[in-house]
């Protein structure tokens, strides 16, 4: 078990996707962690419901097979939800501030390049729409490593260690790299 674990954390892609990093004042950065679950539902609400969707799925198909009007009522009841969902996250400040970002990404890490400036050891609140499935993540981060951009003037890499993502996030991820890795060894097979 261990050994996968390890395993997971070190596997890492470069990918490229929505990102936002926003710094964080000491109080800002308490009463996140106080209200994590909240945070998170302002940001990811229409990722919260496609997920919990997805948990789901096994139990909505043994019901469309014993009883398809009940399948196909509760199949438009999950519509109007992530209807719902979608809206309530277009009128509050997902995705605001997003920009599309070349990544190195790990279950644990995200690497990234930037003009702003950062300190190592500094706290931010870190979200980023995976380009997969485009699921909104929402994480804590700590500023872990800062590296010259020899390749972009005035950048510097920034390396963030994600210090709090909620575990359907986590699995989100991993999802993610493992259908990216897919999608990569497909195009290579395919060139």
């Amino acid at each position: 078990m261990s050994a996968d674990v390890n395993r997971r954390e070190a596997f890492r892609l470069d990918d490229t996707m929505m990102l936002s990093v926003t710094k964080l004042a000491e109080s800002e950065l308490n009463d996140i962690e106080e209200n994590f679950d909240s945070y998170r539902l302002k940001y990811c609400l229409n990722s919260h419901f496609a997920l919990q969707r997805e948990n789901r799925k096994p139990n909505l198909l043994m019901i469309r097979k014993r009883d398809p009007d009940v399948g196909h009522y509760l199949d438009s009841m999950e519509e109007q939800l992530l209807l719902i969902a979608s809206r309530l996250s277009e009128s509050t400040v997902a995705g605001k501030g997003m920009t599309r970002q070349e990544v190195n990404v790990s279950n644990s890490s995200v690497r990234y390049s930037t003009a702003e400036s950062f300190e190592v050891g500094e706290q931010v609140q870190l979200q980023m729409i995976l380009s997969t499935s485009d699921l909104q993540v929402f994480s804590l981060a700590t500023v872990t490593r800062i590296e010259p951009n020899t390749d972009v003037p005035n950048e510097q890499w920034i390396a963030l260690q994600l210090t709090r993502l909620h575990e359907d996030d986590a699995e989100a991820v991993i999802r993610h790299m493992a259908k990216l890795q897919q999608l990569q060894l497909q195009a290579r097979r395919d060139s």
